[in-house]
C-alpha cells in the first residue's frame, strides 16, 4: 500500500507528527504529502531472490496519482486489476494508478545479478492544471522502494498464459447487453467546488435508481483540468472504451475505480447482481477531498 503523507520535522524524540491541511498541502488538487510510504515505511528495501515475484499495488493516497515503473525501464507483467486477474498477462514498463486503484504485477528479477539494486519509482507525468502545492506536486518523479537482489536461485514460477475459457473475465459484456445508459459529468468550480452532473452530494437525495439484475453502461466525462478516479460501490465494471477507442490491454480487467483524464470520456458496463446489490450505494471521485466537498452521489438498486 503506497501513500504520500506530510509530517512535521523530528522534534528530537525520533517521532514526526502527521500534518493535514497545512501550508498549501490541501488545495483543489487534494492533500499531497512529501513523504512516500510503502506499508507505512518510507523508502523501504526488500531483499529478493533472482526469480519472479508477484506484487499487489494499492494506491492508498488521498489524492496522488502514481505512474509506477522500474527505474531501469525493465518490462514487467500486469496480471490483475481492481477486481481480479486479467485473462492474460499484459507486458508493460509502467502502470498508472489513481487514488483507490489497484493492480497486480509480476516482476522477474532473474536478469539481475546478486548485489544489484533496482528501484520502484513513480515516473514524471503531466498532471494538468491542478498539480497541487508543496515540495512534491502531483506528477513529480520520485523513488518508492528498493529491491535488493541477494540470492541466485532457479526460478520455479510458471506464469499463466491465459485463464480458462469459462473464467468470468472472459464473458465480455457489450453495448447490446445494456438496457440503460447513464451519463455522469465530473466538473470543478471555484473555491473547492466539485460536482457530478452539476450537483453536490446530498445524503438525503437518491440520484440514480437502478433495476436489480440490470446491465447498464455508465459514461463518465471529465470536464475539469485534472484527472479524477471515478469509483462506484458494490459492482465491478468492464471498460468498453476511452474517447470511443475500444478497451485493450490492462483496461480489459475488472474495475471498480477508473481514472478519467481531463476531457476524457470513459464508458464502462456492468451487471447489478440481484443477489447482492439491493440497497443504496455511493459513486464518487476517489480523491478524498473532492468527494468530501461534494463530488459524490447515491444510487439505489431496487
Amino acid at each position: 500500500m503506497i501513500q504520500d503523507r506530510p509530517f512535521t520535522a523530528d522534534n528530537g524524540s525520533g517521532e514526526r507528527t502527521l500534518i493535514y491541511q497545512a501550508g498549501g498541502m490541501m488545495m483543489n488538487a487534494g492533500m499531497l504529502g512529501d513523504h512516500i510510504l510503502v506499508n507505512g515505511v518510507e523508502l523501504p528495501g526488500l531483499k529478493v531472490d533472482s526469480r519472479q515475484y508477484r506484487f499487489k499495488l494499492f494506491n492508498g493516497s488521498n489524492a496522488r496519482t502514481y505512474d509506477f515503473a522500474l527505474a531501469d525501464g525493465a518490462i514487467f507483467r500486469v496480471i490483475g486489476t481492481d477486481g481480479g486477474l486479467l485473462n492474460a498477462p499484459v507486458q508493460s514498463d509502467h502502470i498508472m494508478l489513481g487514488a483507490g486503484e489497484r493492480a497486480e504485477i509480476v516482476v522477474d528479477f532473474s536478469n539481475y545479478a546478486v548485489g544489484d539494486n533496482v528501484m520502484l519509482v513513480s515516473r514524471a507525468f503531466n498532471a494538468g492544471g491542478m498539480m497541487g502545492g508543496g515540495t512534491l506536486p502531483n506528477g513529480a518523479a520520485f523513488n518508492v522502494m528498493r529491491f535488493e537482489i541477494t540470492t541466485q536461485v532457479a526460478d520455479d514460477v510458471t506464469l499463466y498464459t491465459s485463464l480458462p475459457a469459462n473464467a468470468d473475465i472472459n464473458t465480455r459484456l457489450t453495448a447490446l447487453d445494456a438496457t440503460v445508459t447513464r451519463s455522469f459529468v465530473m466538473s470543478m468550480g471555484m473555491g473547492m467546488q466539485f460536482f457530478i452532473n452539476g450537483k453536490v452530494f446530498d445524503m438525503n437525495r437518491v440520484d440514480e435508481v437502478v433495476a436489480s439484475g440490470a446491465t447498464e453502461i455508465w459514461e463518465i466525462s471529465n470536464t475539469s483540468a485534472m484527472a479524477h478516479p471515478f469509483h462506484a460501490h458494490a459492482i465491478q465494471w468492464q471498460i468498453l472504451s476511452r474517447n470511443s477507442v475500444p478497451a485493450s490491454g490492462v483496461d480489459l480487467g475488472w474495475k471498480d475505480t477508473v481514472l478519467v483524464q481531463p476531457n476524457e470520456v470513459v464508458q464502462f458496463i456492468g451487471r447489478f447482481d440481484p443477489v447482492i446489490n439491493i440497497g443504496k450505494y455511493m459513486y464518487h471521485c476517489h480523491i478524498l477531498e473532492h468527494e468530501e466537498a461534494g463530488m459524490m452521489g447515491i444510487f439505489e438498486v431496487q
